[in-house]
């Protein structure tokens, strides 16, 4: 089985109150490190301490009044004497704001941990329920939120790396920049989603059942009515991020996945310049990616500071009652205990050097098209913007499969140069993914409306609509596509990660491999319908 496991180890026992056989009593707690204390003073040797026999747990207050050392004395440690990320190309304030943010996440990681055990203590319960409760919807709302804070900070780091990696003129096997950075600006996107959802329910908006109603601009809409940001910290923090930064996120975001790539329309407007040329001879993508992206970097970080604020409001919130939801409805809890667990094996389904074949056939129709009138050559940018993208989701596919056999640091490290393993997880790759394939659609969506002079089509679910021809492969490929399970169950998958919480996440290590193996397994079979799709329009476009 693909094992997509994201979750931590069980940090409760570093909680725990343990027997002492010194004094009899319940004294001992443990850090990592293998450091062991009673808070009588006995002198405790880790061999002789049982872990297990324990008496429910410490909270916060008794871990700093009762003991000598606790985490945030550790960490505090260990940051004294751990070097910051180097920068090599963002201004050196941008890069100190980050690795403040890298800081800061270690403290956060510790608050979070200390609202779980707080449940636990108020609930009596010393193991956390299997069982999705509203608490578990709440605290992995809020897990989510960080971790896609954090996911920003880490791509915008590797924007950083891979400026520096792809500076040579020759073409280079790594990601792009632009890859990274508009990963970061998806995840600042999936922070704000999760944040709205978790204001929602804690001010009063009316989820329905029906979750695609749900609408973010909704629940802010309320929020805006109900609230005021004078005089509530929460929603404070957020009119901030709503005044200063909502709506150069949105345009980005929304410029790069519904239009051409933001490269290839800064290419087109110098396009007459006698001198571009020359530029584009001496300068490779890696150029366009350093000047019109790097200036957008210091907004981008500001945007997630002011995220990050908010999300310390929520921690502080929750912290403080951690209760506060329990006997609240949230159907989205309620809905994702219908989702099923998969056990999906590793079998021809996922062979990725079939998506190489598919690739090398659209490629070689593709550079054969001629160039024509200007309403021809925007069309023909945008299959090859398709191909690009569709190109990265495969980079994505082969790297999940490098992180599972555990070659994608030996692989990468030997090919760039450097470690690059503490900013990389599976997930964000799985993520790249989805959201490049619904990009890659609303490309097509947009070809069709214009190759074809088809009406009302805006999204590539509305090319339904399109009247199927048998002697057309064209529309007979699409129809495949948008009628096919892997299409349909992405979608769902999807609308679900970006606007709220993942169905998996509520069940643990199990739920979290069954969901991405499936979005994994669906993104596989997509991305080589849609290289036929490139395919077989480039070839009747020649016929």
């Amino acid at each position: 089985m693909i094992n997509l496991d994201f979750t931590k180890q069980n940090f409760t026992k570093f909680y725990r109150k343990i027997f002492c056989t010194e004094c009899s009593e319940f004294s001992i707690r443990m850090l990592e490190g293998d450091i062991v204390e009673c808070f009588n003073g006995c002198e405790v040797h880790l061999e002789k301490v049982e872990e297990d026999n324990f008496n429910g747990f410490f909270n916060r207050d008794e871990i700093e009044e009762l003991f000598y050392f606790n985490e945030k004395i550790q960490l505090e440690n260990f940051l004294k004497f751990s070097k910051p990320i180097s920068f090599g190309n963002i201004r050196k304030e941008e890069g100190d704001r980050l690795n403040y943010l890298f800081e800061k996440k270690k403290y956060t990681e510790i608050d979070i941990d200390d609202v779980v055990v707080n449940y636990m203590i108020n609930e009596g319960i010393t193991v956390i329920p299997e069982k999705p409760t509203n608490f578990g919807y709440i605290i992995n709302l809020i897990e989510d939120i960080h971790y896609f804070l954090l996911r920003a900070c880490q791509d915008l780091s590797l924007f950083d790396i891979t400026l520096e990696v792809n500076k040579t003129k020759e073409n280079q096997p790594f990601y792009s920049a632009r890859f990274f950075f508009y990963n970061a600006i998806e995840a600042i996107w999936y922070a704000f989603e999760r944040i709205v959802v978790y204001l929602g329910l804690k001010y009063g908006f009316k989820f329905k059942n029906k979750l695609e109603a749900n609408g973010t601009f909704k629940i802010t809409d309320f929020l805006s009515k109900e609230l005021d940001e004078k005089t509530t910290p929460i929603y404070k923090e957020l009119f901030i991020y709503n005044q200063k930064s909502a709506k150069f996120i949105s345009s980005i975001r929304i410029d790069n996945t519904h239009n051409s790539s933001i490269h290839i329309q800064e290419i087109n407007k110098i396009a007459s310049n006698k001198n571009a040329k020359k530029m584009f001879e001496e300068k490779n993508a890696n150029y366009f990616d350093g000047v019109h992206l790097k200036p957008k970097v210091n907004k981008t970080i500001s945007a997630v500071e002011q995220l990050y604020s908010v999300f310390l409001e929520i921690v502080k919130d929750v912290k403080l009652n951690c209760n506060q939801f329990d006997n609240l409805q949230i159907p989205m809890k309620d809905e994702y205990e219908k989702y099923t667990l998969y056990e999906i094996q590793i079998n021809e389904t996922f062979n990725i050097k079939g998506i190489d074949f598919r690739k090398n056939a659209a490629f070689n129709m593709l550079i054969q098209l001629p160039k024509g009138d200007k309403k021809y050559n925007l069309e023909l940018q945008l299959l090859w913007d398709i191909f690009f993208r569709l190109e990265e989701i495969q980079k994505c596919i082969v790297d999940v499969y490098r992180l599972e056999e555990n070659t994608f640091e030996g692989y990468w490290n030997h090919t760039i140069g450097m470690d690059i393993s503490s900013f990389i997880d599976k997930r964000m790759f799985i993520y790249a993914s989805m959201s490049r394939i619904y990009s890659a659609y609303d490309k097509f969506s947009q070809y069709y409306a214009s190759a074809r002079g088809l009406e009302n089509i805006k999204y590539f679910k509305n090319l339904k609509s399109v009247t199927p021809n048998n002697n057309d492969e064209v529309l007979n490929t699409l129809k495949r596509i948008l009628n096919s399970d892997e299409y349909l169950g992405l979608s769902k998958f999807r609308n679900r990660i970006a606007h709220n919480l993942s169905a998996g996440i509520l069940y643990g290590d199990r739920g979290l491999k069954s969901e991405n193996a499936l979005i994994y397994y669906c993104i596989v079979k997509l991305v080589n319908d849609c290289f036929d799709l490139l395919f077989e329009e480039a070839k009747q476009k020649l016929e």
